[in-house]
């Protein structure tokens, strides 16, 4: 388990991390023992942290990196379209495993916090995108570290706040440890990003020909019946 912080004050922008993974709930590796201890990755100009499953990291920035065409994660809007895009790919090339009957919906099995100039969001397994206005956490020391934003959030810059919840979540959830990792960002007042840059599945020409001709094919079934009556 994890704990991954993001807050946003006086144009800062704030993504951290610690560094621990926990194997089976018990063993637990930290950045001494491993090189890759780091929860976030960074793509283009957004940091995303992740908690859960350890290899969940992995595949969301491969599935990123393997696409052609530049994904946009600015925006609720921009990140939802890039979600579904993300989950079909992680099922052809990743192997996810998607079924869920708890849910409505297929889960991508992704819980994470994405941080650039356009503000601060979280996206939840069903891909659920929020955007968040001054701070937020996940991970098992989620409740301690929110507790201490809380409390320090009228008080301190946005680094100090994000510093103060993932040491209060390191101090006393026992699945979270220290050194932290953390990435300071400017936040971007005009929003220029944010725009629907990846509108979904746009409608093809031949979808609206055969729509058409339905409508049009139904039409003269329904007078037809008017004008020819078996007998």
């Amino acid at each position: 388990m994890s704990v991954v912080v993001v807050v946003k004050k006086d144009r800062e922008i704030v993504i951290a991390a610690d560094t621990l993974t926990t194997h089976y709930g018990y063993i637990g590796l930290n950045a001494t023992h491993k090189a890759n201890s780091e929860k976030m990755v960074k793509y283009r100009d957004s940091w995303i942290g992740s908690v859960g499953a350890a290899m969940a990291k992995q595949m969301f920035l491969q599935a990123l990196q393997s696409n052609n065409k530049e994904f946009s994660l600015h925006g609720t809007e921009n990140i939802y379209i890039t979600m579904l895009k993300i989950h079909k790919i992680l099922k052809k090339d990743h192997y996810l495993l998607a079924s869920n009957r708890a849910s409505k919906v297929e889960s991508s099995q992704l819980n994470l916090l994405i941080a650039n100039s356009s503000g601060i969001f979280g996206v939840s397994p069903d891909r659920y995108v929020a955007d968040y206005s001054r701070f937020w956490a996940n991970g098992s020391g989620k409740n301690f570290a929110l507790g201490a934003m809380e409390q320090a959030y009228e008080k301190y810059s946005a680094s100090e706040i994000a510093r103060i919840g993932i040491e209060a979540a390191c101090e006393f959830d026992k699945h979270c440890e220290l050194p932290m990792n953390l990435h300071l960002i400017k936040e971007d007042l005009d929003k220029t990003k944010t725009k629907v840059i990846q509108p979904i599945a746009p409608r093809k020409i031949c979808d609206n020909w055969c729509d058409n001709t339905s409508a049009w094919i139904n039409k003269i079934k329904k007078h037809s019946t008017k004008w020819y009556r078996p007998s």
